[in-house]
């Protein structure tokens, strides 16, 4: 690891818990929960299971989602700007929804208590393009990655992708992208997509940082705005990082000197 890394490591407390997560794919078994809101406190229904998250996707109604984790067990990081995407994520795709907060914080809660798993990460999801209003909540284990995927970095592949509405967390996009996500795997960790005219975006779900002559770079048009990402960003202007907001070239991927993405269930993972 050069410098810049090392710098971000050493995050103010605040935010230091974005790092040390795990960026493992989720292949043990979910389960999910129908919300109902018929009433002022709302309640999950019976449980279904599926064998991971990204099977839970296909049975759940397409729309609106955010991902998240969980820390000590039962605590979350940013949860109202989980919510504030999902929001606006409903909002962009044509359909209003106001969130009960304290009623989905409450559930969050007591399903992070419930389930036997130490690292959870939850999903919820917001029905828009069919059984608009539905929402879902979805929980499966979470496995730290080993130390040496911090130390040594992890491999990307790239490919020539982009998402239509960047700025909305729609669960079409899984599915559009399930083709381009058969290559992750045990070397693979993510694929980072590529914009027509070459420009280094996003992963299929992270962002992407590269860092030349102690300088960061990443794509501020055409990428999702990630909850981590904002606090990565936040602590690069804390700490006085030179800060470029423009992506990477393809054809200068290989010139840096250090890259690295970021994800809730990764954190920051070179």
């Amino acid at each position: 690891m050069t410098a810049a890394f090392q710098t971000l490591i050493h995050l103010p407390r605040r935010s230091r818990v974005i790092l040390n997560m795990s960026s493992s794919t989720i292949t043990k078994s979910c389960t999910s929960w129908k919300v109902s809101t018929a009433s002022r406190r709302w309640n999950a229904g019976d449980p279904i299971m599926t064998e991971s998250v990204q099977e839970a996707t296909k049975m759940l109604p397409e729309g609106a989602y955010t991902s998240l984790r969980t820390y000590g067990k039962s605590s979350f990081l940013e949860l109202d700007g989980h919510f504030d995407r999902l929001e606006e994520t409903t909002e962009l795709l044509g359909h209003h929804v106001a969130l009960h907060r304290s009623e989905l914080r409450r559930l969050l809660g007591d399903r992070a208590r419930a389930v036997p798993s130490d690292q959870t990460i939850f999903r919820i999801t917001i029905g828009v393009h069919d059984r608009p209003g539905e929402i879902w909540l979805s929980a499966a284990p979470l496995a730290p990655p080993s130390k040496e995927d911090y130390e040594d970095g992890v491999f990307l592949v790239s490919r020539t992708k982009h998402r239509d509405n960047p700025k909305a967390k729609n669960s079409a996009f899984i599915t559009e992208s399930e083709e381009e996500r058969k290559v992750i795997g045990r070397r693979v960790n993510e694929v980072l997509m590529i914009s027509d005219d070459g420009n280094a975006l996003e992963g299929l779900s992270s962002n992407f940082f590269g860092v030349k002559n102690g300088t960061v770079f990443t794509a501020e048009e055409g990428v999702l705005p990630g909850i981590t990402r904002s606090l990565i960003l936040e602590s690069i202007y804390d700490l006085d990082i030179p800060l470029v907001r423009q992506p990477v070239k393809a054809e200068e991927l290989r010139l840096l000197d250090e890259a690295f993405v970021s994800s809730t269930s990764r954190g920051v993972l070179p």
